[in-house]
């Protein structure tokens, strides 16, 4: 058994996806994207995770997650994904003010 961390695999749908998701990463960094819920923000910090890219605007945060999979966790697919946010939504929503946006 190797100490080695764990890399993800890369799946069809995330090869399949590469490069829409160049693309999405590109325009989400740029903050007229971000327009409608943060109009006077002059700069967009990304963060990426091991599961996704985060984008800090203001004080907004959206959350784009990864087509990946891991032993733990498998964001494989669009639907795997849509799955836990919506998950999320569910548990955040009943413990907090904000709820999340569905992306």
């Amino acid at each position: 058994m190797s100490d080695r961390p764990a890399l993800p695999c890369k799946t069809e749908d995330e090869a399949a996806d590469a490069p829409d998701a160049a693309a999405r990463l590109r325009f989400l960094g740029m903050p007229a994207a971000h327009a409608g819920h943060a109009p006077d923000a002059a700069s967009v910090q990304t963060i990426e995770t091991h599961m996704s890219w985060v984008f800090l605007v203001g004080d907004c945060a959206l959350k784009l997650k990864k087509a990946v999979r891991y032993p733990f966790l498998d964001f494989s697919t669009l639907a795997a994904r849509e799955f836990n946010c919506r998950g999320r939504r569910q548990v955040l929503g009943a413990s907090s003010g904000a709820l999340p946006r569905d992306s």
